[in-house]
């Protein structure tokens, strides 16, 4: 896993079919804990369905509610983790490199786990 700024990166490669499977992020901080998942499908290109062909990690941005101006805090307030882009499910084929990401906000930074 890799993380730059606010955006977490999962990188696999040499990808089986052994590893479908629903993949599913968590993000923790003292304040909570979020979660995302979605079935990731490894083809070997065999099957009577051709796979969708590989791209990049789609990711769906989610809208911030609309919040009215606060005063600056002399302190940065404390926030549960919430998830502001997302993986969706998708299709790879066998031995492609398979690269999940997200984006999310939290108060202190969360730790980032990632699970299959």
């Amino acid at each position: 896993m890799t993380a730059v700024e606010d955006v977490y990166t999962l990188t696999i490669t040499g990808t089986t079919t052994k590893m479908t499977g629903l993949y599913r992020c968590v993000a923790t901080n003292k304040m909570g804990t979020a979660e995302h998942s979605a079935m990731i499908t490894i083809s070997d290109g065999k099957e009577s369905e051709k796979p969708k062909e590989p791209e990049k990690p789609k990711v769906q941005e989610k809208k911030p509610e609309e919040r009215k101006p606060e005063p600056k805090p002399e302190k940065p307030k404390d926030v549960a983790p919430t998830f502001t882009e997302v993986y969706q499910e998708m299709t790879i084929l066998e031995k492609q490199t398979l690269t999940l990401a997200v984006k999310l906000t939290g108060q202190p930074k969360p730790t980032v786990e990632w699970f299959r």
